[in-house]
């Protein structure tokens, strides 16, 4: 056979198992914000290890005004949030308290139950559900990658 590189499949398909655990469907592979959602993940993993995005968590104050790959980051990340945002807001237009459906109608459930509270908000499930996708997606899918690359090293374990 010819040599391919699985990254793409893989990460899409973990990607994927997140996705309907957290929003409750599955995406399409050349759906467009699925892929965009996966390339800006993808990007702000490999930009984190950049020297500029590494100042950054030294001095935030002096790196916001310089450029930089922090900058690319930040960037990614208010698209992300943005996202998750839209995702939520889609959630409550057919929300049943009732059922819950997914990850999204249970934190929702928990913030209706706990109101007034600080322990469960909006903005603590957006930070969730991107803390799920970034650590799920690259993680899991990078341990499977090792897996095959192991594998066609050492048959005799296949």
């Amino acid at each position: 056979g010819n040599p391919f590189d699985p990254q793409f499949t893989l990460t899409n398909a973990v990607s994927n198992v997140i996705c309907s655990l957290i929003f409750g469907n599955r995406f399409d592979y050349h759906d467009e914000d699925f892929r965009k959602l996966l390339k800006l993940l993808h990007e702000m993993i490999i930009l984190q290890g950049d020297t500029t995005a590494q100042l950054y968590n030294s001095f935030p104050s002096i790196m916001k005004f310089l450029p930089g790959a922090h900058q690319t980051i930040s960037k990614n990340w208010k698209w992300l949030k943005s996202y998750m945002q839209e995702q939520i807001n889609k959630h409550k237009e057919d929300w049943n308290p009732s059922e819950s459906r997914d990850y999204i109608d249970s934190y929702l459930q928990e913030i209706a139950k706990d109101k007034g509270s600080d322990t469960f908000r909006e903005e603590h499930l957006i930070a969730c559900t991107l803390d799920l996708m970034v650590a799920g997606t690259e993680t899991t899918s990078s341990t499977l990658r090792w897996a095959l690359l192991f594998m066609a090293l050492h048959p005799e374990i296949q």
